[in-house]
Formats: C-alpha cells, structure tokens, sequence
C-alpha cells in the first residue's frame, strides 16, 4: 500500500477541531429558468485532489462517504466509496471519485465528507503511524456551496484536500503522533483555470506554488519528467514559486500571472540554475 515519497511539513495547525475551509461556488445556463421544474434530476459529481505536504511518503484518508444537502432538503448520497486513499498521489490533476449520482434539481447549499477509521501516515524513515480522527470528521466534514443544479446538466465540484495544513504533529521521536484536522477547499470546476509547465532538471523534484498576497493558495510537484499542472485555481493574480527540493538550486519566480475561469495558462520550459552547475565548473 505504501509506495510514493514526500518531504516536511508546513504550517502545523494547533487545534485539533475540524477546520475547513469553503468557497461558494455556482454553475448556471443562460437562458434555463431555475424556478421551472425544479423536481427534475441534474447528476451531482464529486471529485477529490490534493495540494501536497513535504514531510512524509504517504498521507492515507479512509473516506466512507459522501453527501449532498438540498435546501430545505435532507442530505442525498453522492457515493459511498468506503476506500482508503493516499492523498500524496492525488497531484498535478491527478483526481479520485467520491461519487456521482442522478439528484432533484435545485440549489444545494451544503456536502459533507464521512469519514471512517483507517487512516495512516508513512513517514521519510519508513515509520507508519495511525491518525487520530476528531469525532467530528468521523460524524461529517461540512463544507458550504451555493450550487444550482439545473435539469440534465451534470455539476461536477473538487474537494481540494490540503494535505499540508491538515495535520498535526505532537510528541518528540520517538513518541510522534499524528492527528488529523481536515482542511478542504470546495470549488466548482468550470469557474477555475490552470497553470501548467515543464521544470528542468526533472532531478530538482521541484515543488510549485501558487501564492496570492503572500499566501500559498495550492501547490505541487513536478512529476519524474519535470511536468506540472496546479488545478483549481480561481481567476485572480498569481506569483509562481519554483523550488527544488534535491540539488542545490536557484529559486525561479514568475509574477502576475492571470487566470481565466476554463483556461490553462502554459509557463512552457522553466529552467532551474545555481550553484550545483557552478561548482562543476
């Protein structure tokens, strides 16, 4: 089960409630009058990806279901994928599937993420540790969204679990435990964009950031043959941070870069230099 590696970890939460983060997101036809017929099916889908960590070599979530609030509803079922997955290889558009289901049509207001008992971190030395779970996680992560769900139109929403900021680590090696605090950004994938591109050397594993007012807003790994892609991302300016994470390298960045809801924004080739090639020389 254990197979991929990743390095440390970034901004250790210090509470162990449930934190998580939301955004409103919305799908909408023009021309479709959303008062007419608001009973018939639209297909509700739900993915999941990751913006990853740097400390550890897997980062496994048992998610047991998913679910979906109409308004003035109760909760319908999405999927119940009952499935341990390792958020580590959810990147660079990489995505599982929580589910997809034929729901009345409508506005829906609310989904909520179950999750079950079997979840585990692998760490750099090899060590696996299991993860504590707040009862709240276990009960229903609850995130808001402001979705319309029109008659035959399929709403497909990504739950970006921030694999960094969802962890807590207390205790000193060798007494390390681990406490999971999930951290999820909601989004509708027809109102974001992309960026993608290629870093050179593949050998760098560079990680890439996308940051907004000093803020990382998602972030990435080039993949073994240097390419990236950060999904999600919602149309503003962006800072692009390049950084290797093996070998002795200059840091890249690129400024202002804009995004457009349903587009990809290609960096084409980022080269990495320093100090590595200079003392060859």
């Amino acid at each position: 089960m254990f197979e991929k590696k990743y390095n440390p970890l970034h901004n250790l939460i210090k509470t162990a409630s449930v934190a998580v983060l939301g955004i409103f997101v919305t799908i909408g036809l023009t021309g479709c009058d959303l008062g007419a017929d608001l009973d018939s099916p639209a297909t509700f889908e739900v993915l999941m990806h990751d913006a990853p960590t740097d400390d550890l070599e897997q980062f496994n979530v048992h998610v047991k279901s998913i679910e979906a609030q109409r308004a003035g509803g109760g909760w319908t079922t999405i999927g119940e994928p009952d499935e341990v997955y390792n958020l580590l290889e959810l990147v660079n558009g990489n995505k599982v599937v929580l589910g997809e289901e034929e729901v009345e049509s409508g506005r829906y207001t609310q989904v909520r993420l179950i999750l079950g008992e079997d979840n585990s971190v692998l760490n750099k030395d090899g060590e696996v540790s299991n993860l504590s779970v707040p009862s709240g996680a276990q009960t229903g992560i609850k995130l808001i969204i402001n979705a319309d769900l029109q008659e035959g139109v399929r709403y497909t929403l990504n739950l970006d679990f921030d694999a960094s900021r969802s962890l807590i680590k207390t205790g000193e090696s060798p007494n390390i435990n681990y406490v999971l605090n999930p951290v999820i950004r909601a989004y509708e994938e027809a109102l974001t964009g992309t960026i993608g591109g290629v870093v050179e050397p593949a050998e760098a594993a560079a990680r890439i950031d996308a940051i907004v007012d000093d803020t990382v807003f998602t972030s990435t790994y080039a993949d073994e043959n240097g390419g990236f892609l950060l999904i999600g991302l919602e149309p503003q300016s962006y800072q692009i941070v390049i950084e290797a994470t093996e070998g002795d390298y200059e840091t890249e960045t690129r400024e202002d870069i804009e995004i457009v809801a349903g587009e990809n924004y290609d960096l084409g080739t980022i080269e990495l230099t320093g100090s590595e090639e200079e003392s060859e020389e």
